[in-house]
């Protein structure tokens, strides 16, 4: 019998759904283990591809999160039990 994961991942690689699934499971990452006050200046746009794409008004967040660069793809990636977070892309 197969898992529930299973069936999950076979329909997300049948539909191609697999990017927004990915996103999905990043949002609720994000969510559960990056601290409010970093929530609240950097917003997750989209995940395509390998990149997450985040967004900030303020430079001094933007440098932040290059500075932390690995730091945050090594974190999402722990959660996501696999390396599906190549690359961080802020605007």
């Amino acid at each position: 019998m197969k898992s529930i994961e299973n069936i999950i991942n076979e329909f997300v690689d049948e539909y191609e759904i697999g990017d927004e699934y990915i996103f999905s499971k990043v949002l609720n990452i994000w969510n559960k283990f990056f601290p409010d006050i970093v929530k609240n200046n950097i917003k997750l746009i989209k995940f395509e591809k390998g990149i997450l794409y985040m967004q900030s008004d303020s430079a001094a967040w933007k440098k932040e999160i290059l500075l932390r660069k690995s730091e945050i793809i090594d974190k999402f990636n722990l959660h996501l039990e696999k390396n599906i977070i190549k690359k961080l892309n802020i605007l």
